[in-house]
């Protein structure tokens, strides 16, 4: 199945990073590789819970 736009647009994937612990959120770039619910790293706001992709989305540019 193919779908038809008038325009071709251009959109820029993102990932959003979120601590286990203190729900502390952050946008970023996304990367190769990056899948949702995977481990990150550590928190570095509360030095607890880990760092885990919460989402993983894009926005249009214009």
């Amino acid at each position: 199945m193919t779908f038809l736009r008038k325009k071709q647009e251009v959109i820029d994937p993102y990932a959003i990073e979120q601590c286990s612990s203190c729900n502390a959120t952050k946008k970023r770039k996304f990367a190769d590789g990056d899948y949702v619910f995977k481990i990150t790293g550590k928190c570095t706001s509360c030095n607890n819970g880990q760092i885990m992709i919460s989402k993983i989305y894009g926005e249009s540019v214009k």
